[in-house]
């Protein structure tokens, strides 16, 4: 597999790597042999419109198992679930002498299923139909992409009028994402509705902190787990301020209902 991309005019684009691990991924070759080039042009900036390098992947690899199925007189779905990942599937180059691997892989049992559902053995006995100049038939194929990044920072910041202000710098594509990976955050305290606020954009003046690219692949995965640490870690700094201004130990204390309060107190 050889790939070329126009990489526009910045840093390499993803979709030449990508590419490559995605098809190792779903069609698992004993042996493969994969090469990349990104051209750098001078040209407006590029970005990649669906799937960076996995929709490409399946787009070249898909029709020629499609043609060999019919050389062969293979089934469809047959020949993809001899083929397809399962469990701890591996992908990729090896990164530091070991293989790359899913976490799950059940693309056999979606197969199965959606065969069953779609009734797939009856319409395959009677397509494909020709119209006039137009042929009607079915097909399959497999997708796949990855499922989020890590390493990204959240942050929150309680004001003294007892508001929460939580500070994002995702992109808002119209997706909402910009605030709904937030609430993870907001849980952590039962903020009651109103009582919070949000501050979003690109803006580094106003203490953003540093986020990935917006876009489905990354964004939801990859900001609520941010959303997550911070509010844990900002439960555990509360709980170890009312630890030193009242007694005892940070773990005496819960946080909700925008308030700190100590177990006991709370169970009587």
């Amino acid at each position: 597999m050889f790939v070329v991309s126009d990489n526009g005019p910045y840093d390499a684009q993803g979709d030449v790597p990508t590419s490559g691990r995605i098809a190792s991924l779903l069609y698992q070759p004993p042996a493969m042999r994969w090469r990349g080039v990104t051209v750098l042009t001078n040209t407006p900036p590029r970005s990649a419109q669906s799937s960076p390098g996995g929709l490409q992947a399946i787009v070249i690899i898909e029709p020629i198992i499609a043609k060999a199925a019919r050389r062969l007189g293979v089934d469809q779905v047959a020949i993809r679930r001899i083929n397809c990942p399962e469990g701890k599937a591996p992908f990729g180059p090896p990164v530091q002498g070991k293989m790359q691997y899913a976490t799950s892989a059940f693309l056999k049992d979606a197969l199965d299923r959606g065969a069953e559902q779609f009734k797939w053995k009856e319409r395959v006995a009677r397509t494909p139909k020709r119209i006039g100049s137009k042929v009607r038939g079915i097909g399959v194929s497999l997708s796949s992409y990855v499922g989020g990044t890590i390493g990204f920072d959240g942050l929150l910041v309680i004001t003294p009028d007892g508001r929460i202000r939580f500070q994002s710098g995702i992109g808002n594509l119209g997706t909402e994402s910009v605030i709904d990976v937030h609430r993870v955050a907001g849980r952590k305290f039962s903020v009651c509705r109103g009582r919070d606020a949000m501050s979003f954009g690109v803006d580094t003046s106003k203490s953003f902190p540093y986020t990935c690219v917006s876009g489905g692949s990354q964004t939801t995965h990859a900001m609520t787990r941010a959303a997550h640490a911070v509010g844990m870690e900002t439960k555990k700094r509360l709980q170890e301020i009312a630890a030193r201004s009242l007694g005892g130990k940070p773990e005496d204390y819960d946080v909700g209902n925008e308030r700190v309060f100590e177990r006991a107190v709370a169970r009587d």
